[in-house]
């Protein structure tokens, strides 16, 4: 599988944004810093599936990656 997808300010946004949101269990404002700056192995896979999302989104939508 292909890993070295460049991964952008927004895949780093948003991710960020929904950690911030929190959940049933609140928010983690450690792991939304660790979105936008980090480059460990979990953030990465998940920075990596949101940046795969919004590559796919420009393609349906004609743009070019």
């Amino acid at each position: 599988m292909k890993t070295d997808i460049e991964v952008s300010e927004l895949a780093r946004k948003l991710l960020a944004e929904e950690y911030l949101k929190g959940g049933n269990d609140g928010q983690y404002p450690s792991y939304a810093e660790l979105a936008l700056k980090g480059n460990g192995a979990f953030t990465l896979c998940s920075l990596r599936a949101i940046q795969r999302a919004l590559d796919l989104k420009e393609v349906s939508e004609g743009k070019s990656l």
